[in-house]
């Protein structure tokens, strides 16, 4: 029994002794591991400190390299209701009012509304014209905006970029909350913001506003395109319709006359006839029918050849005012296939007024005609010179981006564990070959 307990005492003892003595070699080694961590930092101090200030040194000018400057700017698209903004129109307004009575309606070429905005589809037809990325460069060519240098530089940088989708992007009328709240009828695009980084505050800016040029007249272009061939298609139309009219109703003019003539014949051979004004007369055969007197017939007649020839009339000049129409919307259509620079807006107006000179306008057609398109000119040019513009920017940087300052001081911290970790690298390296020398020293001696 005494010697188990002193065993079992001596094994508790070499336990704890072995506890302790490992408890202080892992505190020796911990504290040696920290000291030769020093040790190694301070043997190649000179390494670690001549790296980083020479990486510092290199980011001063390399950050003029990776800098550069955003410009930024905001083009209105859209004309709200009653020429305001999305932001203007109060809650209460959409609350008191039945939705019925808040009619945001699209612009249409056949007649511009005073409501002119961009609905959600037309869009989509628009901005894969104005964010193809080929169609801008060549834009830029035409218009000779850029000198030779700014330009290789854009077209170095565009060349990788099918699109413009990162530096053209929509702006909604309404969010999300002001749907909730206000109940607008239709959600449409307000405006687009652009944006552009160059190595310059100048290029920066003058890309934004080449971008909102380009935008403008491609704008431009698709909606005088859509209006003069919407135009010339409905105009088309209706010369039909109004021609077959006539010929129907030239038809049934020429049959009341007929019976108007066969009526007033029988009634001079059949002077009776008129007696039996307050009698019918029905015919005894199957499917017959039952005639008034000749005289009451004769009237309805002449009563129906003076209604269709006032339709005739009617339908004469809605005819000569869409056959106008047509002669001047077949001109605008035909100037679309000539490939002309400038303005597709102010070439249109010139054809139409030169259209209309050598026209009498004191004629009721044409002067009909003159003031329809007039207004529609008149409203297409406020879209243009009023509606689309830039409502805030082309803004001129002051600042680049990333700063110099910030730069240099993420270079130095990278700089210096990186240097570090080279020295820690190359001590483990160093050390090694140490040991293979004394390795072989102990060899040779045993």
């Amino acid at each position: 029994m005494r010697r188990w307990v002193g065993y079992w005492v001596n094994g508790r003892v070499s336990e704890w002794g072995g506890i302790m003595k490992e408890d202080r070699i892992r505190k020796e080694y911990e504290e040696i591991d920290l000291y030769d961590y020093v040790r190694v930092i301070w043997r190649w101090r000179w390494l670690i400190a001549i790296g980083v200030i020479v990486a510092t040194l290199v980011s001063i000018p390399a950050s003029y390299l990776v800098r550069s400057y955003e410009s930024h700017g905001v083009l209105r698209l859209s004309e709200s209701i009653a020429g305001g903004t999305g932001e203007e129109l109060q809650q209460k307004d959409f609350l008191e009012k039945p939705l019925g009575e808040i009619i945001v309606e699209s612009s249409k070429p056949k007649a511009v509304s005073a409501v002119s905005i961009v609905t959600l589809p037309e869009y989509k037809i628009y901005s894969a014209a104005f964010t193809d990325s080929r169609s801008f460069l060549h834009y830029l060519h035409d218009q000779k905006i850029f000198p030779a240098e700014q330009k290789a530089y854009i077209v170095e940088k565009l060349r990788k970029e099918p699109g413009l989708e990162n530096y053209i992007k929509p702006l909604y009328a309404y969010t999300e909350q002001e749907m909730k709240n206000f109940r607008p009828t239709e959600q449409f695009i307000s405006a687009v913001q652009l944006s552009w980084k160059g190595s310059s505050p100048e290029l920066a800016q003058r890309m934004v506003d080449a971008m909102g040029l380009f935008v403008k007249d491609v704008l431009e272009k698709k909606i005088m395109e859509e209006y003069a061939n919407r135009g010339y298609q409905e105009a088309y139309t209706k010369v039909q319709e109004f021609e077959r009219s006539l010929v129907d109703l030239r038809f049934s003019l020429k049959q009341n006359a007929q019976k108007f003539a066969e009526l007033k014949k029988i009634a001079q051979r059949v002077p009776e006839g008129e007696q039996l004004s307050s009698r019918e007369v029905v015919s005894v055969e199957q499917g017959g029918h039952r005639y008034l007197p000749p005289s009451t017939q004769m009237v309805a007649a002449q009563v129906e050849i003076v209604d269709t020839k006032l339709t005739i009339t009617d339908t004469e000049r809605q005819l000569k005012i869409n056959q106008l129409r047509l002669k001047l919307f077949a001109k605008l259509k035909g100037s679309l296939q000539e490939k002309v620079a400038g303005s597709l807006f102010d070439r249109l107006g010139e054809i139409k007024e030169n259209f209309f000179q050598d026209k009498d306008v004191s004629n009721d057609e044409v002067l009909i005609v003159r003031n329809e398109i007039s207004a529609d000119f008149s409203r297409f040019e406020h879209r243009f010179r009023d509606v689309m513009r830039f409502i805030s920017g082309p803004t001129f940087p002051q600042r680049a981006k990333p700063s110099k300052r910030i730069v240099v001081a993420i270079t130095f911290f990278l700089g210096l564990f990186f240097f570090t970790l080279l020295a820690f690298f190359l001590e483990f390296i160093q050390q090694g070959k140490l040991r293979e020398i004394k390795q072989g020293k102990t060899k040779r001696k045993k």
